[in-house]
């Protein structure tokens, strides 16, 4: 936490917008909030999202209906829920421009809570998604699936780093420290070859496509300076140093990620 990740992330979105064609052509844009294993759609109102498979291996969020109340969808499970009419949480843009402009947009409604490490702390996980679509909306590329996934992950926190927290910022640090080590478990999997635990918490749940299918993963760490947290640092440098293993066909075109490591 306070280690340098959303400014990190900005800094690549502002790459982004340099680098991504600056003509026409449509682009579908997605970002969603993990906080535990409740998802919600940062581009529509914070609405309440649920996950379901899809046919391949990948796990798809889609909006609650606006009438079914919070009750009712804990109630009902990821069987009952049933989608909106506009289905996967996202937005169709006519530039790449505005669909960088979107993700902008969405991370300001990120939840983020002072503690003591940090002001301005982020309390849950941001995936962004960016897609070029045709006219008829489907996705361009090799297999149809061109897509680039950008994840901001909350800082891992000690048990010393809470003593100060209330309880619903305790709470919160627990829940990001569960998700980050499912996370650290399937990279571990992935870099072994043996099956990833990718159910276990929404937000492994929405990165099995970069996880299990086709792509490349660029994972970048960020660490304080200050000798106070020099225990964080190695220990965030020693999860992202495991040799990631090269999927068959990684080099193919996929669902890619890039996601921002802790610390």
């Amino acid at each position: 936490t306070g280690s340098g990740k959303t400014f990190t992330l900005a800094g690549i979105i502002d790459i982004l917008r340099e680098a991504l064609p600056s003509g026409g052509g449509r682009w579908r844009v997605s970002a969603l909030e993990v906080a535990g294993n409740a998802v919600t759609d940062l581009l529509h109102a914070s609405a309440r999202c649920v996950l379901r498979d899809d046919a391949g291996r990948c796990t798809r969020a889609v909006l609650l209906p606006a009438r079914e109340s919070a009750a009712e969808a804990d109630a009902a499970g990821e069987v009952g829920a049933e989608p909106s009419s506009s289905g996967a949480p996202c937005l169709l843009v006519g530039s790449a421009a505005e669909a960088i402009d979107a993700i902008v947009d969405a991370a300001r409604r990120r939840s983020t809570h002072r503690t003591g490490v940090h002001d301005a702390s982020s309390r849950t996980h941001a995936v962004y998604q960016l897609e070029p679509v045709d006219s008829e909306g489907t996705g361009r590329g090799a297999g149809g699936r061109l897509c680039l996934t950008l994840v901001d992950l909350a800082g891992s926190e000690w048990a010393r780093d809470q003593v100060s927290h209330e309880r619903a910022r305790r709470k919160e640090a627990q829940e990001v420290n569960a998700s980050l080590s499912a996370l650290k478990a399937c990279l571990a999997a992935r870099a072994s070859g043996v099956r990833l635990p990718a159910r276990d918490t929404a937000l492994t749940r929405l990165l099995r496509g970069p996880l299990e299918g086709e792509g490349r993963m660029v994972l970048i760490a960020t660490v304080s300076p200050s000798s106070a947290d020099a225990e964080h640092a190695l220990d965030t440098l020693s999860h992202v140093g495991l040799p990631v293993r090269t999927v068959a066909g990684g080099a193919g075109g996929g669902g890619g990620g890039g996601a921002g490591g802790g610390g």
